[in-house]
């Protein structure tokens, strides 16, 4: 499915399922379209999320979104892109070269909130979200997250403030970055240890480890 605008459920996720039953990624998006009250279920690997956006900046808002053979969402190259109010899932049995797949992997100046989003791992050992190559501020906020939170950065920042804050993190946060922006981690219930390795200039306030 090739979205280009607005796509939206009358009746919302509970009813309404995208479930073509193949391996490819079951919806990807334009930029500026918008995902709306779905179950959508499939996709195969890292290459075929079940909803996948490349270079766009959509929004994916109050779904329910399953990964079968890998990653829910992935929104690599957003500079701009939303993802909130979903309940996400990797799935338990993908595991690329050797580490449980991503739940969700986005880039750019990506806002993530008030998320439901579980790891293919539930013990942790996975990554419930991937933040890589952003060029903008991500902003990662009053979710709910089984699995480690993975910071990496292999391009030049812009400058601004990443944020982590108001979630509850059960796995961690993880990262090697060379050239980040600084990272604001505030006010979050961490269950797991918090290792930044490289320039992070990560500052924690008020969190509960």
């Amino acid at each position: 499915l090739g979205l280009r605008e607005t796509l939206r459920s009358s009746n919302g996720p509970a009813v309404t399922v995208i479930e073509p039953g193949t391996a490819d990624t079951v919806v990807t998006c334009a930029e500026g379209a918008r995902l709306d009250g779905f179950t959508v279920r499939g996709g195969l690997a890292i290459n075929s999320p079940a909803v996948g956006c490349s270079d766009a900046s959509p929004k994916i808002v109050n779904n329910w979104i399953f990964g079968i053979g890998g990653i829910g969402v992935s929104l690599q190259g957003s500079r701009n892109g939303e993802i909130a109010h979903n309940r996400i899932w990797g799935d338990p049995s993908f595991n690329n070269g050797g580490c449980p797949c991503s739940a969700v992997v986005a880039s750019g100046g990506v806002r993530i909130h008030h998320n439901e989003i579980y790891a293919a791992d539930t013990n942790g050992n996975a990554e419930v979200i991937e933040i890589a190559d952003y060029y903008e501020p991500f902003q990662i906020y009053s979710n709910h997250l089984v699995g480690t939170l993975w910071i990496d950065d292999s391009v030049s920042h812009s400058g601004g403030q990443n944020l982590i804050a108001n979630n509850v993190l059960l796995g961690g946060i993880n990262g090697a970055s060379s050239n980040t922006g600084p990272i604001l981690i505030a006010n979050n219930t961490i269950i797991g240890n918090v290792y930044l390795q490289g320039d992070t200039r990560a500052r924690l306030v008020n969190n509960i480890i």
